[in-house]
């Protein structure tokens, strides 16, 4: 289930796994237990679920 996009990646949730997938030439980035945003902004800051009722927590690219 397509869960959210942005960033270059898209992001899919099955069976209690995710998937990050590369949307300009579909190759599979990341696949395993991780928590799947469900927003994400073009400059990478993600909402993520906390997996309590109406709580998330967003998250920020690192900068260098």
């Amino acid at each position: 289930m397509l869960a959210s996009a942005g960033d270059g990646m898209v992001y899919l949730r099955h069976n209690g796994e995710g998937t990050a997938l590369n949307a300009l030439d579909g190759s599979i980035a990341m696949r395993g237990a991780f928590a799947v945003p469900v927003a994400v902004l073009p400059d990478g800051t993600a909402l993520i679920p906390t997996g309590e009722p109406y709580e998330y927590a967003l998250a920020s690219p690192q900068t260098q």
